[in-house]
């Protein structure tokens, strides 16, 4: 059975057309000191003041768990953008025997929801194995940063991207109780993006389900980030025609290879799995 997995992941990676063209988004930074940070974080306080109460901001934004985290800039140097992410790399493993075994497992033990999904949404299961491979190893990855902390250093060292990330610094904190629920204790990626599906907080408002209907949403629960992602793709687009596949994937993340590593992953579970149908 691995030796037919190998050999049909084999084909389909050689196959695949790959397109590495990523738009330009080159990052310039500042150097602060901690006259200039405090400034900067009385000013975005400010900002805030007008969506939140004051009281509640100042004790998010002075409580020493907040933290500038100056690393951002070192992960996003200006010479690097040009250059994508190679997820067929061998220390990604995206192909590997392991990654695509620990997809079929995830689809076996979420097969209700994902046969839920494909019903409502119309969107193929393999599709969001893909995706959730990628983001987060199918939530074994989801990230060691606090959100609030990511979007903090970000606005406050990174000048260009202040008013994106205002906007997620708004969306996350609605969907908090402030003064009531703790933010930091959310962690993820380093841009910000959190949960099982890695949305960043304004994706959470806009594309966001109740996938197990308990009344909340919670993107760490399966159930909701499968539906979520399911709700993501359909609104972006998504349809039978492979161009418009592509623009929904490509929706999630700006960024070719990306769309490629999601596609080629998809094929390949999807080829295992004809081979090899999944019971109900």
């Amino acid at each position: 059975m691995k030796n037919y997995l190998y050999f049909a992941v084999l084909t389909i990676f050689l196959l695949t057309n790959f397109c590495f063209s990523e738009a330009d988004d080159r990052i310039i930074n500042i150097k602060i000191n901690t006259k200039q940070e405090k400034q900067e974080k009385n000013n975005l306080i400010k900002i805030l003041s007008k969506t939140f109460l004051k009281s509640h901001l100042e004790k998010i934004f002075y409580d020493p768990r907040l933290t500038l985290d100056k690393t951002i800039i070192g992960i996003f140097p200006p010479e690097q953008q040009k250059e994508p992410i190679d997820y067929f790399d061998e220390r990604f493993g995206l192909l590997s025997i392991d990654s695509l075994e620990n997809g079929i497992a995830y689809y076996q033990q979420h097969l209700e929801i994902f046969n839920k999904m494909q019903a409502e949404y119309g969107i193929n299961p393999e599709i969001v194995l893909g995706i959730f491979r990628i983001e987060t190893y199918f939530g074994k990855l989801l990230g060691k940063r606090q959100v609030i902390n990511s979007l903090y250093s970000t606005y406050v060292l990174i000048p260009q991207r202040r008013n994106r990330t205002i906007k997620e610094l708004i969306s996350f904190l609605k969907i908090y109780k402030l003064g009531e629920d703790d933010v930091f204790v959310i962690n993820g990626s380093i841009a910000g993006a959190f949960g099982i599906s890695q949305f960043m907080p304004s994706s959470f408002h806009a594309f966001a389900v109740d996938g197990n209907n308990d009344g909340q949403i919670n993107l760490f629960n399966d159930a909701d980030a499968i539906i979520s992602v399911a709700n993501y793709l359909q609104i972006n687009g998504w349809d039978d025609k492979y161009k418009n596949q592509r623009k929904a994937v490509y929706a999630y993340n700006h960024s070719n290879s990306y769309v490629n590593a999601v596609l080629v992953y998809t094929q390949a579970i999807k080829t295992f799995i004809k081979k090899y149908p999944l019971s109900n």
